[in-house]
């Protein structure tokens, strides 16, 4: 199986679908039209001195090398191929130095998004169904997408205000299965709710800061 992970630096966040297509473009060979950053070059460097490429790789040793196609360099964007075998273990130092160069990465197959605090801490606001995604959207847009929410548990909304923080709704069942991620805390709050109004209450609320979306619904903290 195959196990890949994309890497690039940003001036600003993304949020998970738009990282998608972002990969996507750069797998089929389009330009992902991103700035050369010299981050790219210090940060690839670093990670063949710790894991060679095949070419590089100890002969006696070669089973061990992580990688299922040659590491190729670009001051744009980088996709790593793994070994699935190693894929645990190579993934977590990838990120963890990527993100010490200031730099993004993405997991297709999760799919996750990481990204250096810089980032996750900007306020970005994005709403996202199963089939749009929208930046910096409207007071309307939200309303209507909370409207056109299908009865089946897996369409969704969510409204997110950064990389780390968000507000989330699917209708299941005729209830509303509503979540929030604390920006401070990291902690998940979930409310259930029968009806679109106070649902609908809580996600304007959300976008403009103030305080009464934490009152109109009833939340208990997610274990």
């Amino acid at each position: 199986m195959t196990f890949q992970l994309g890497v690039w630096h940003a001036d600003k966040p993304l949020s998970l679908g738009a990282a998608g297509e972002l990969f996507d473009r750069v797998s089929e060979g389009k330009d992902p039209g991103l700035k050369p950053a010299p981050a790219m070059k210090a940060f690839f460097n670093q990670l063949l001195l710790r894991y060679p490429t095949l070419d590089n790789w100890p002969t006696e040793d070669v089973t061990e090398c992580p990688w299922e196609e040659q590491p190729r360099f670009s001051p744009q964007y980088l996709i790593f191929t793994l070994m699935a075998a190693h894929s645990e273990q190579l993934e977590a130092v990838i990120v963890d130095m990527a993100l010490e160069h200031g730099m993004t990465v993405y997991d297709p197959q999760t799919p996750d998004l990481h990204m250096p605090p810089s980032l996750e801490d900007q306020t970005f606001w994005r709403l996202e169904t199963l089939s749009n995604e929208l930046v910096e959207p409207s007071p309307e847009d939200t309303q209507a997408a909370l409207k056109d929410l299908k009865d089946d548990g897996e369409s969704y909304v969510l409204l997110s205000q950064c990389a780390t923080a968000y507000i989330q709704a699917v209708l299941d069942q005729g209830e509303y299965v509503v979540e929030y991620r604390d920006k401070d805390t990291g902690e998940l709050f979930q409310a259930i709710n029968k009806d679109l109004a106070p649902v609908s209450a809580a996600f304007a609320a959300y976008r403009t800061g103030h305080a009464a979306w934490k009152k109109s619904l009833a939340w208990e903290a997610v274990e």
